[in-house]
């Protein structure tokens, strides 16, 4: 496909970056501008990571809580959302904030049966969350602004 995505993406950055930012005389609505560049080139360079992040996400997650279900008599469905086509962005994205959703939920439960049937999985799942945070394909940290945006009239 041409142009492809992160080439679309290029040339909206070229254009605000060359054509609208020359335009824009005050410091706000440039610092919001650079920003929105910014995240824009951040998603050009990830999304061709993503859907392999989500599969690798999906399935890590999926393997966790099947480890802990069971144990204490609570079940999880790690099989929610549709998983047919593994190249379905949007059904991928959907699986992973069930299953992200069903580990937060485990996490936060007090129940000491809960927290026993987890135990023996905690370390994985930290090191799966370590792992998640060091593969995430679009990293963006926007920068504090330097000026403050006009006063409302």
């Amino acid at each position: 496909m041409r142009p492809d995505v992160s080439e679309l993406i290029g040339s909206l950055c070229r254009i605000l970056e060359d054509v609208v930012a020359p335009e824009v005389a005050q410091d706000y609505p440039r610092e919001v501008l650079h920003g929105v560049v910014s995240t824009l080139r951040a998603v050009q360079e990830g999304w061709p990571r993503v859907l392999p992040f989500l599969a690798w996400d999906n399935q890590g997650m999926a393997e966790l809580l099947r480890r802990v279900q069971g144990s204490d008599g609570t079940t999880v469905d790690t099989t929610a959302g549709p998983t047919d086509d593994p190249t379905d962005v949007i059904a991928a994205q959907a699986r992973n904030q069930t299953l992200r959703a069903a580990l937060a939920t485990l996490l936060a439960d007090d129940d000491p049966a809960v927290r026993a049937a987890r135990a023996p999985v905690d370390d994985d799942i930290l090191r799966h969350l370590e792992e998640r945070a060091r593969r995430t394909p679009i990293r963006h940290i926007p920068e504090m602004p330097r000026v403050t945006p006009p006063a409302e009239t």
